[in-house]
């Protein structure tokens, strides 16, 4: 859906709904236009959205090539198994 906003320095555009959020948090437009009127950045309620999520900096636990917890080999009944990473014996 396209919004069309004011900047600034007094030009219109029509802009994407999701760069809507970055141009209010940049600054770069003074208004925006609802269904329902112009909103005026500063002075109308605008909804906040949610902060940016942290980057995750520790080990991957979930990629089967850099960590393999079940490396070991299993002994069931006298028999010795590879552990099988997919799902399916003998698909590895």
């Amino acid at each position: 859906m396209l919004i069309r906003v004011r900047y600034r320095e007094g030009a219109y555009d029509m802009v994407k709904e999701y760069f809507l959020a970055n141009l209010i948090a940049s600054g770069r437009i003074s208004r925006f236009r609802r269904t329902d009127g112009w909103v005026e950045i500063g002075r109308d309620p605008v909804r906040r959205h949610p902060a940016p999520r942290r980057i995750y900096t520790g080990p991957e636990r979930r990629d089967p090539i850099t960590h393999r917890p079940l490396e070991t080999l299993i002994r069931i009944g006298g028999q010795v198994y590879r552990p099988c990473f997919s799902g399916r014996p003998g698909s590895e």
